[in-house]
């Protein structure tokens, strides 16, 4: 079912079920936070970009990594 050198998936869904979804729910609140505390529209903007750029970046390395 996972492929391996085959193709497919070589790491199982709880790589999805227990890190990065917590990664997930914890970029998603600290985006909801900044949208939400921080008044400066421009500010405001770049945080949450960068938040996104490090949420992207850690998946991407987690994700290559397997």
């Amino acid at each position: 079912i996972y492929g391996g050198a085959g193709g497919g998936w070589d790491w199982s869904p709880w790589v999805f079920v227990s890190p990065l979804a917590g990664l997930m729910v914890l970029t998603g609140l600290a985006i909801d936070a900044a949208a939400r505390k921080i008044k400066n529209p421009m500010l405001r903007i770049i945080v949450i970009i960068a938040l996104a750029s490090a949420f992207a970046t850690v998946w991407v390395r987690i994700v290559q990594s397997d």
